[in-house]
């Protein structure tokens, strides 16, 4: 996969986020030792920011397994002179495996044209399923600003952890890690890059973004206080408010024509915002007598109806007064709803258990479920207009579903942890 990390956790460390309990947080490896390290939050065990391509030193017996093509390889004795020119050949970017699902959601869009779009490392990509081509918002060479400092001014340069797409599939939104993240607006069809908004040191990742029919973007990050931004089509910033001292996993506009609210949904919380007001006129969620629990995923329908998947396995749904209305138990207990979307009259829920719900707005009763295997963790879905469902799953598949659940895989990923070998074919 593109994010390059396990399935392993520490007991204890998410007893209140059981979607990260499962995907066990961002790991990274100590190669002295061959231990994982679970880096939480976008640091390590000792404070300091985790960079998922730090070398790592050793000294004494570990060396060769660190660098064991050292002894192996020597330097000949008549060789040509060190150039250090840059050289005239430049490469392009032809295909690009994998799909970053570990720890990100709500991450695989159907566009305007009927192909997929979701991200890999630090890259947007386009993929035609049916001729098995692609396309990329990022890749190719960039120069250094400063040392070691990659220009980021027409493309990510680190993971991409966020991608959404307006209601008209056009035009897609991404944001990546890093303590001061780029958020991107580009060509959903394309690749072609149209807007840049950088975030102010300390962010240390935009991990939810959303954008509405207006070109508005809304996104919440990874600081202390999960900071929620709200920015107008031109990228000029409406608010910069604090979300919540616990983390925000999604954010989500209303669907409804003319609507300026959206929602932030995480852990034991949700807010409705509103970004014709000052400040976002941030309002909690009110759980009005139903089971409190953490969100994973957040969506609404074309009537102003707010819905969010629970980590108790349930959909919940919310009026205009931000008060839950009900909750449809569509996935088993503590099968947390980690992906879920309108459409068509319809919500689609995911969740761990590996299966894909259908729920009707209106009788608020299940009317198809779709299996993807226990614990295939689906992570996101999306419908076309012909019912045709494209979904990522934790294991790094992305499969299309048509209307007869008939399911064809059209990406596969590695799903255990980092690739640390390569080989060609030997008849390739």
């Amino acid at each position: 996969m593109g994010c390059g990390t396990s399935s392993a956790s520490a007991p204890g460390k998410f007893e209140d986020d059981p979607d990260m309990a499962a995907d066990g947080g961002r790991i990274k490896y100590d190669k002295k030792t061959g231990k994982a390290i679970t880096c939480d939050g976008g640091k390590d065990d000792d404070g300091q920011e985790c960079d998922f391509f730090e070398v790592e030193e050793a000294t004494g017996e570990q060396f060769m397994a660190v660098r064991p093509w050292i002894g192996q390889i020597t330097e000949p004795n008549n060789h040509n002179p060190v150039n250090n020119d840059v050289p005239d050949t430049t490469y392009a970017l032809e295909y690009v495996y994998g799909y970053r699902c570990s720890d990100s959601k709500q991450n695989c869009h159907w566009n305007c044209q009927g192909d997929a779009v979701y991200m890999t490392a630090a890259l947007g990509v386009v993929l035609d399923h049916k001729s098995n081509t692609q396309k990329f918002f990022g890749g190719g060479e960039v120069e250094n600003t400063a040392k070691n400092v990659a220009n980021d001014q027409n493309h990510h340069t680190d993971d991409i952890m966020s991608i959404a797409l307006c209601p008209e599939r056009k035009m897609a939104v991404s944001g990546q890690v890093g303590s001061k993240p780029t958020i991107f607006r580009w060509d959903a069809c394309t690749g072609e890059k149209s807007l840049r908004i950088k975030i102010a040191k300390g962010a240390r990742g935009i991990n939810a973004v959303s954008v509405n029919g207006e070109g508005h973007i809304a996104a919440a990050d990874l600081h202390n206080e999960h900071q929620v931004y709200c920015y107008d089509s031109q990228g000029n910033c409406i608010f910069k408010e604090k979300g919540d001292t616990n983390k925000i996993h999604d954010v989500a506009w209303d669907a409804k024509p003319g609507s300026t609210r959206f929602a932030t949904a995480g852990v034991k919380h949700i807010y409705f915002w509103d970004s014709s007001k000052p400040g976002g006129d941030k309002r909690k969620g009110l759980f009005s007598g139903h089971d409190m629990c953490s969100f994973y995923c957040v969506t609404w329908d074309n009537t102003g109806k707010c819905w969010t998947g629970g980590s108790n396995g349930s959909v919940y749904y919310w009026d205009d007064e931000r008060k839950c209305e009900g909750t449809v138990k569509a996935h088993g207990n503590k099968q947390f709803v980690c992906a879920i979307t309108y459409a068509n009259g319809k919500i689609w829920s995911g969740a761990k258990d590996g299966k894909v719900c259908c729920i009707d707005i209106v009788s608020k009763q299940v009317e198809r479920c779709i299996e993807f295997g226990a614990g295939n963790i689906i992570r996101s879905i999306s419908v076309d207009d012909s019912g045709c469902l494209l979904v990522g799953q934790r294991d790094g598949t992305i499969t299309i579903v048509d209307q007869n659940d008939n399911k064809t895989n059209i990406m596969s990923s590695h799903s255990d942890g980092e690739v640390w070998g390569l080989a060609q074919n030997a008849d390739g």
